[in-house]
């Protein structure tokens, strides 16, 4: 039978921003989870996918906006496209649904909830190091701030068009009686505005779980491997293996002896992602540059994406997939992998177009006289050769070269992720403000070289900029904002 663990959080509200009463101490949000009983019985390694309500407990408008990894990486957006472009209309100050291409950043919230309401959601999560745990981020308003900074569709014919409602219609707004998915859209530009306090909560997500016949201890020790040695570690159900990973080197564990593994960038996220493909379905991986001359004898496909770009692919069968990635790291090449939206990709490449961990996060710290305590978010960054390290106070970027300052991030490790991918593939571009652009003479045109990259980002912060990241436009520029 299966036990789960029913889990209740509560939130303490912070002080509102501008103008209302403080709630400090009132609950803002009740969260519940518990296993989906869609999911399949829950086993130590396995995925299980959780069913997850907000339910708005205050009497405060709260406006959902992500779910994020402790290390900022986001999971799960309120934050959608909008079906049609928007633009603003200052003299009528309203938003209109216009015909032609979306600009970035372009976004229409569907977490707005009234006093009451409830949204459900269902993550799938690897059950392995519970409980897990994640932050999800919101904002909470009264009626007022609501009427000063949200837009709301307008009901009719006609062109789509979003206006502010004065608070007394914002208190009278129906309130949904049923959970859902999703409520009502509304636009609301601050989300990510660096005058804006979003508040954030702790979401755990935990599970009691049968262990497995093979556990992991049992592998490090017939492979004769120190736990103490392992940097990163999961189960892969696709290839029902133990997957490891120490500082050098990475391997496949099973009973029957260990497969060596090429360096992947995303660890977790690559055995994720295996473990969504069906069993009798191959995985599918893409060659960067020429590397495909040097897997003669495999079936590689040249196939066009919808922009005319060609892509060269291989597809390999589960029962072959542990072979491929042997072969895969003793041709010296790593596994880039790649998440744009939902959609989640394996690149091949060449191991000398990736940067390697010049010092250990330790060393970093010592080098600024930081306490791990004071950390609340490291990543590290190929592009910038760099550890970058947040506390609650700034940011810093250090190297073996020594620390330099990075500038305020919506999404720092989310940022990264994607400066390291653009910058993987030549100069990275950046949108100046008009005022700041003679302040950068060594990025003409925003566009930034890769050995620039750190001095760039440095001088950024100095002149008090910030750099916003899109959580919809996944291929739009780095924007700096005042």
């Amino acid at each position: 039978m299966r036990a789960a663990i029913v889990s209740v959080l509560l939130l303490a509200s912070c002080a509102p921003r501008g103008g209302g009463p403080s709630t400090a101490g009132a609950p803002d949000l009740h969260i519940l989870s518990y296993l989906d009983p869609a999911s399949a019985d829950p086993i130590e390694g396995g995925l299980g996918l959780f069913a997850v309500s907000v339910r708005n407990a205050s009497k405060r408008c709260v406006i959902l906006r992500d779910l994020a990894l402790p290390d900022g990486t986001p999971l799960l957006t309120w934050e959608n496209p909008p079906p049609r472009p928007l633009e603003y209309a200052k003299a009528a100050d309203e938003y209109r649904a216009e015909s032609g291409p979306r600009t970035v950043g372009e976004a229409v919230h569907i977490g707005l909830l009234l006093p009451g309401e409830t949204v459900n959601f269902r993550p799938q999560v690897r059950l392995l190091n519970l409980p897990r745990r994640y932050l999800l981020t919101y904002h909470s308003y009264s009626p007022e701030q609501v009427s000063q900074n949200v837009y709301f569709e307008v009901p009719g014919e006609g062109p789509l068009r979003y206006r502010r409602m004065a608070a007394a219609d914002v208190v009278q707004l129906p309130v949904a009686k049923q959970t859902a998915a999703t409520h009502r859209s509304v636009i609301f530009p601050y989300a990510h505005s660096p005058t804006e306090n979003p508040r954030t909560m702790e979401l755990v997500l935990d599970v009691e779980t049968p262990p497995r016949r093979f556990r992991l201890e049992e592998a490090l020790r017939r492979a004769s491997m120190a736990p103490a040695d392992l940097e990163e570690s999961t189960y892969c159900v696709y290839l029902e293996s133990w997957a490891v990973r120490t500082r050098d080197k990475g391997w496949l564990l099973t009973p029957k002896g260990a497969t060596p593994l090429p360096r992947i960038t995303r660890f977790e996220l690559c055995f994720f992602h295996l473990d969504m493909i069906e069993s009798h379905l191959p995985a599918q991986f893409e060659f960067t540059g020429s590397l495909d001359v040097r897997f003669q004898g495999r079936d590689i496909r040249t196939l066009r994406d919808p922009g005319g770009r060609a892509r060269k692919l291989t597809f390999i069968e589960r029962s072959d997939l542990a072979g491929f990635l042997k072969e895969v790291a003793e041709k010296n090449l790593e596994i880039e992998v790649r998440a744009e939206g939902r959609s989640i990709s394996m690149l091949l490449r060449s191991a000398g177009h990736a940067g390697r961990q010049t010092l250990t996060i330790d060393e970093a710290l010592k080098k600024v006289g930081l306490a791990k305590a004071e950390v609340v978010e490291q990543v590290w960054s190929d592009a910038l050769g760099a550890w970058a390290i947040r506390t609650r106070t700034r940011s810093w970027q250090i190297s073996e070269r020594g620390a330099a300052g990075l500038p305020p991030v919506t999404w720092l490790a989310y940022f990264l992720e994607k400066l390291d991918e653009r910058a993987a593939g030549g100069d990275v571009k950046f949108i100046l403000p008009a005022e700041d652009i003679e302040a950068f003479p060594f990025a003409p045109g925003g566009v930034v070289k890769k050995s620039d990259l750190g001095r760039f980002l440095a001088a950024v912060g100095e002149r008090g900029l910030t750099i916003d990241v899109s959580a919809t436009d996944k291929e739009g520029p780095f924007r700096l904002k005042r």
